[in-house]
């Protein structure tokens, strides 16, 4: 389920059967709201371009960005809180993981120096072996980052209730 709406203004907006909840209600009616609205987005939605960085860094970037360098205030948090209940699936936990074992793995290359290995030769057999694996490691998380998308244009709003064409927020 999508949590949030982009308009034809580029606007982030919380579709109608959203905006009765009391943590997005609170963002709605603050005079920052567009600001919150695209923090919150780019904090926890894992299709946002920020997503690539793990939580801290992102946090960093995205008050530098969105809230003119303030930490954010209960509001935020509050409907951060909300936002990650509402729309994290098993899947998408997964994702999360897979993402920060691949940071893992990222700076395992950044830092791999075979010339100060014990024994450089296999050290360096080894990390030409990791590097192999990687284009099937990138082909992967992009094919499972669309299943979750299908996933989350197919979800439940409610327990019970598939998104149809009469309560898709369309």
């Amino acid at each position: 389920m999508s949590l949030f709406k982009v308009d034809e203004a580029d606007q982030i907006k919380i579709p109608s059967h959203l905006q009765h909840i009391p943590e997005f209600k609170s963002v709605l009616e603050h005079d920052k709201c567009q600001e919150y609205l695209s923090y919150i987005y780019h904090y926890c939605d894992w299709g946002s371009p920020y997503a690539k960085w793990d939580k801290e860094e992102r946090k960093d970037i995205l008050i530098e960005d969105f809230l003119d360098g303030k930490e954010p205030n209960d509001v935020l948090k509050n409907a951060i809180e909300k936002y990650r209940k509402l729309n994290t699936t098993d899947s998408l936990l997964l994702l999360e993981s897979a993402r920060k074992a691949v940071q893992k793995l990222r700076q395992y290359f950044d830092e791999a120096d075979p010339a100060y290995a014990d024994d450089p030769g296999r050290s360096a057999k080894d990390l030409m072996g990791n590097l192999k694996n990687v284009g099937d490691i990138i082909k992967r998380l992009k094919d499972w980052e669309e299943e979750i998308k299908k996933e989350k244009d197919t979800s439940l709003i409610r327990k019970g209730v598939k998104v149809n064409q009469f309560n898709s927020g369309k």
